[in-house]
């Protein structure tokens, strides 16, 4: 899961999104940024589908910069098709 305000929650809520706008737009224009990490081997239907939406934020958000996710196996990229612009196999 995740952890917001030193709980953990499944899904994050509005003003997580909002805190993460605000880091999103603090160095997206740093002309040494490369991109978004937004996950690593992530495991049930429940986090794969908030993940999807923060990638969905963040393509919004900040259009310029590809979104990277990372899984172990080819299996879980394919199954995280449209979680991400660049899957890295880990």
């Amino acid at each position: 899961g995740f952890v917001e305000n030193g709980k953990n929650v499944r899904t994050l809520s509005a003003d997580a999104y909002k805190k993460m706008e605000y880091m999103v737009n603090a160095v997206k224009h740093h002309p040494a940024f490369f991109g978004w990490d937004l996950y690593d081997e992530p495991r049930g239907a429940e986090m794969t589908a908030e993940l999807k939406r923060q990638y969905e934020f963040l393509r919004k958000i900040d259009p310029d910069h590809p979104v990277l996710g990372g899984d172990n196996t080819a299996g879980g990229c394919i199954d995280k098709q449209g979680h991400c612009d660049i899957h890295l196999p880990r």
